[in-house]
């Protein structure tokens, strides 16, 4: 388990961290980013590499996202199970991107999106079993 709170720099030696380590010993990784910038280019970035992380099993993330990475299939967080977004006054419809976690079985979004209209497909969130808004 992980935390970081308010520092990019603190996410940026996270993200070092679990990218460079040997991955049999981190097999099961829950991270709470607490009002870290992510909505500034480097913040997404990181973002997008820790969505990449093949042992994060849950995220937590606490403050203004922006926007989410946009999908794509070979950087996708094949382990995540729970993700937790409060306060992350998304603009655009996250679901696109949501649904296709692989393995998610809990979102929880509190203040997350503040946009019009979210849209779930027919064939998205597999494996879902808990949607609180």
């Amino acid at each position: 388990m992980y935390g970081v709170e308010g520092k990019l720099k603190d996410l940026t030696m996270f993200n070092n961290y679990i990218l460079n380590s040997n991955h049999h010993r981190l097999q099961h990784t829950s991270v709470t980013i607490t009002q870290c910038d992510l909505c500034s280019e480097d913040g997404l970035s990181l973002l997008k590499q820790l969505l990449g992380c093949v042992c994060l099993v849950e995220l937590d993330i606490n403050g203004i996202i922006g926007k989410l990475p946009q999908y794509e299939h070979q950087l996708l967080c094949s382990s995540l199970t729970t993700l937790v977004l409060r306060n992350s006054l998304l603009k655009e419809d996250p679901m696109a991107t949501l649904e296709k976690l692989p393995n998610l079985r809990k979102l929880t979004l509190f203040n997350a999106f503040v946009g019009k209209e979210m849209v779930c497909s027919a064939n998205g969130f597999p494996h879902l079993k808990s949607l609180t808004l």
